[in-house]
Formats: C-alpha cells, sequence, structure tokens
C-alpha cells in the first residue's frame, strides 16, 4: 500500500511539474512564472508600484504605456501616473500653469495637478536623444523646460524645471515668463494603492466608471456605516455628508485631523485637485457633481477649504462647486484669507500632504 501511495505521489508532482513548464513556456518574458492555479499574478495583475521595467515601444499599446480617457490622456504602468497626452506648449507662469492643470478636463474629467520634480524625471529615460522613452505615445514633448511643484531650495517663489531635452534642471521664478521657459504637462493620480485588492478594483485615475445607481453605481460605494462614500476612480474616501457650518482655516484642518468618522481616525481637508476630482463638466447646472451621485451636499453653500497654499501669506485655496461666477465649467478656485469661513469636506486615503 505504501509503494502504491509513493508511486500516485511521484505522479502527481511530475504532474505538477509538466504544467509548471508549460506555464513557464507560454508566459510573457516579464511574467512571473507559476503552476495552473498559482495565485502570483502576470505582469499585468500588477499594481503600480514604481518597480517595474517595461517596453515602451508600440506607443498607445506598448507593456508600459496605455492611452485612456478617450485618447487624450495617457497611462504610464510602472508608475501608475495619468498624463497629459499632449503638454501645453503656451509660455505660462507658474501660477498660471497651476491654474491651466486645475481647469483642464481631459477625457471628461477634472483632477489635473502639476508634478513633482520626482514624477516627471520617472518620464525620464536615456533611450532617445530627447530622455522620452522611444516609442511612447506622447505628442508634442517640446525643447524648454517643464515646470514641477516642488521647490527650490525650500524657497516658495521659486521651483525647479526639467528640461527633457538635455535632461537639466533649472531654478525659474514663479512669476518668470518667456519665450523658452515655463511648458505645462498635468498630471493625474499618485496615490498608494493597496497590493492585496483585486486588479480590477484599483484606482488608476484613468478610468470613466458611471455614477449613476447613488451607493450602489460602479464608480461609488458608500463605507464606513454610510457615512462615507469611496470613490474607485480616484480609490478616495469621502465623508458623504460635507460639513454643513462654516469655519476657519484652521479650525477646518482640526476638525478633519480629530474627527473619527465611520469610526476612523486619518481624515483630512483635501488637495485642490481632489475636490475637483469630483466634479464632472458634462453635467448641466450649477452644481457639477457626477449624475446619481450618493454626496448630500444640502448644507448650504459649496465653498469648501483645501490644504493649498498662496505664496507664502495667510491665504488658502479654496474650491467653489457653485457660483454665478462658476459659468459653464462648474468649479472655480479662489484664494481666501484664512480669518473667513467656508465650509470643509474632509477625505481620506489618498497622496494628500499635510500643508506647509
Amino acid at each position: 500500500m505504501l509503494q502504491r501511495l509513493g508511486w500516485a505521489l511521484s505522479g502527481a508532482l511530475a504532474l505538477v511539474a509538466i504544467l509548471a513548464l508549460a506555464r513557464a513556456t507560454t508566459a510573457g518574458p516579464l511574467d512571473p512564472p507559476g503552476p495552473v492555479g498559482s495565485t502570483m499574478r502576470t505582469l499585468d495583475e500588477l499594481v503600480p508600484s514604481w518597480g517595474k521595467t517595461l517596453s515602451s515601444t508600440g506607443g498607445c499599446s506598448s507593456q508600459r504605456f496605455s492611452c485612456v480617457m478617450a485618447n487624450q490622456a495617457v497611462l504610464d504602468r510602472e508608475t501608475g501616473l495619468v498624463w497629459q497626452r499632449t503638454p501645453d506648449a503656451n509660455f505660462k507662469t507658474y501660477d498660471a500653469a497651476v491654474g491651466y492643470c486645475h481647469f483642464t478636463a481631459l477625457g471628461g474629467r477634472y483632477g489635473w495637478r502639476l508634478p513633482t520634480l520626482t514624477e516627471l524625471w520617472s518620464l525620464a529615460d536615456d533611450s532617445g536623444d530627447d530622455n522620452i522613452p522611444d516609442g511612447s505615445p506622447f505628442v508634442d514633448v517640446g525643447g524648454g523646460v517643464y515646470w514641477s511643484s516642488t521647490l527650490w531650495d525650500d524657497d516658495d517663489q521659486a521651483v525647479v524645471t526639467l528640461a527633457f531635452f538635455g535632461g537639466f534642471l533649472e531654478e525659474l521664478v514663479k512669476a518668470r515668463e518667456g519665450t523658452e521657459f515655463s511648458n505645462t504637462w498635468c498630471v493625474r493620480g499618485g496615490q498608494d494603492h493597496d497590493d492585496d485588492g483585486a486588479p480590477a478594483e484599483q484606482p488608476a485615475w484613468s478610468r470613466t466608471l458611471p455614477s449613476d445607481g447613488g451607493c450602489e453605481s460602479a464608480r461609488f460605494t458608500c463605507v464606513m456605516n454610510g457615512v462615507a462614500v469611496l470613490d474607485r476612480e480616484t480609490g478616495l474616501v469621502w465623508q458623504r455628508t460635507p460639513n454643513a457650518t462654516p469655519d476657519t482655516w484652521s479650525n477646518a484642518l482640526s476638525r478633519c485631523d480629530e474627527r473619527a468618522y465611520g469610526g476612523r481616525l486619518g481624515w483630512r481637508l483635501p488637495e485642490p485637485f481632489e475636490l475637483a476630482s469630483l466634479v464632472d463638466p458634462s453635467v448641466a447646472g450649477s452644481v457639477k457633481l457626477p449624475l446619481g451621485h450618493p454626496f448630500d451636499l444640502s448644507g448650504g453653500a459649496t465653498v469648501f477649504w483645501t490644504t493649498s497654499q498662496y505664496g507664502g501669506g495667510s491665504a488658502r485655496e479654496a474650491v467653489y462647486l457653485q457660483g454665478t461666477n462658476a459659468g459653464s465649467v462648474g468649479i472655480v478656485y479662489a484664494y481666501i484669507s484664512t480669518a473667513e469661513t467656508n465650509r470643509y469636506w474632509c477625505v481620506r486615503g489618498g497622496a494628500g500632504g499635510y500643508p506647509q
């Protein structure tokens, strides 16, 4: 009996080895090998980790890049960042560049921003004369330098810019505007990913999901006993009902930091581009939140504090989701004294930093 059991075990192990070999021979060159039934993921299923090196040959259909959002943007699978496909070549001051990204609705979505220097560098390599990966799908990446949001030696009036033609860095005063400076390349996303999440549920900032259905739509789901809303497009978790009582900026900051919504701490004021990601420019009416959304904005005014600071002064950036000056855009940014009062809408998750 033991001898028969040994033969059976040997046969089973041999079968597993054959199946593993078959899997390895059919897998792509960068796919992790594994036997049939293995929980190991293939390359396409792995979430962005900044630890992969993927081929860019093939433009919109390469291992690394994919054109998304009506081909107006490019998803970089190495980092998970979503980039404007055609950078803006109209020379701007830093503040104008920030405003341009905030007010740009590529692929029907807001939520764009200037990249950090590290994010800009992630697009550069040594495969081509212009430091842009060969075979990439980007269009008209011109000469000159591109704005980043990274300060130069902690000088709040100067930022680091990157020249893709040559790969050099340059200090540029925020007010600078000229004929060979100040290209703008907007980016979307940058939040951390949960490696244990299913690939289909990973937020990528590159999808446009329908929101009809309130708490049970493809885009939104109510979580934390219904007091919060998960946005599957961005991975951000929002208060379902923003605070109705206006308050000063510092008080709003503390309220988000210290209160437990849904039984959890870890809330914060949002970045401007995060609030903007909730706006759908195709929606008619003054408040352009996606149709069928589950939020309750019945608390009055729809102007909300963000973490963003204006220069070195005491003003902070606020976002209007409604107002006579919103026009057809449905979103307006304004710098308001921290002594004034506005509503606040706390968020959880994402890549938002603590205000400086």
